[in-house]
């Protein structure tokens, strides 16, 4: 998304914007982490957590993301301020979250109290509910440079929800160990590529664009290599170069 790979905000859904955070912001913020959970974890996160942690109980419904979210909130006061200081980060927004209501208000309802004249005013303010999270969620994730989600099925085969709950727990695992590349490495990797990027200022680009260019300078590392070998005399049989400029699947 061109959007998240220049920084420039996310319109969600004409209720607020979502800004794509750079990498001094997430290197710089010690709660991150915490954020990126709030926004991003879902249904399939939130069962794995309760058959892992053995949460669940008979006849109990697991909750939504959005559910999940305000029983954090509720809980434990600490998580209410972290989840506003989240909607701070992503969304340059205060909030007041009414628990009866279920339903997330896009200002400080103390202070937006003072100011209104007319009580209709409060049916304007954007608000975040059940319905309309999974989008935001997703705009988050844009933001990130992170995959959409699309709803869980209701009517899933129990076999195939078993076999993907399987895969899910060999992705953590698998992240566990260290495999892949970090954004560490990567962030000193783009250094490297001598496009003008340096520990001075690589900090000023947004998180999503640091996967997209090392995707695309991988890309072009192989169309090169491929170019060699075959003007080496490599089987053109077994090479066929794909132009590395193309745009996505």
């Amino acid at each position: 998304m061109i959007n998240s790979f220049l920084k420039l905000p996310i319109n969600f859904s004409n209720i607020c914007k979502v800004y794509p955070p750079s990498i001094n912001d997430i290197c710089s913020n010690k709660d991150y982490n915490s954020y990126h959970s709030f926004f991003t974890i879902s249904q399939e996160d939130i069962e794995d957590l309760y058959v892992e942690q053995k949460l669940n109980k008979p006849n109990e419904q697991i909750p939504t993301p959005f559910l999940f979210l305000l029983a954090q909130a509720y809980n434990n006061p600490q998580y209410y301020e972290k989840i506003k200081d989240a909607f701070r980060f992503f969304c340059h927004e205060e909030i007041t979250i009414l628990f009866d209501r279920k339903e997330i208000l896009l200002c400080d309802l103390e202070k937006k109290i003072e100011t209104i004249t007319d009580s209709q005013e409060l049916l304007k303010i954007p608000t975040i509910k059940e319905d309309n999270f999974l989008e935001f969620q997703n705009c988050i994730r844009d933001s990130l440079g992170e995959k959409r989600l699309d709803p869980p099925d209701p009517n899933m085969h129990p076999k195939k929800r078993e076999m993907l709950a399987k895969a899910r727990l060999r992705d953590r695992v698998k992240a566990k160990s260290g495999k892949g590349i970090s954004l560490e490495t990567s962030i000193k990797a783009i250094c490297c590529m001598g496009i003008g990027l340096t520990p001075l200022n690589i900090g000023e680009i947004s998180v999503a664009a640091i996967s997209d260019i090392m995707n695309t300078y991988q890309k072009k590392e192989k169309y090169d290599l491929d170019i060699r070998s075959l003007l080496a005399g490599a089987s053109s049989k077994k090479i066929k170069p794909k132009y590395w400029i193309s745009n996505e699947d």
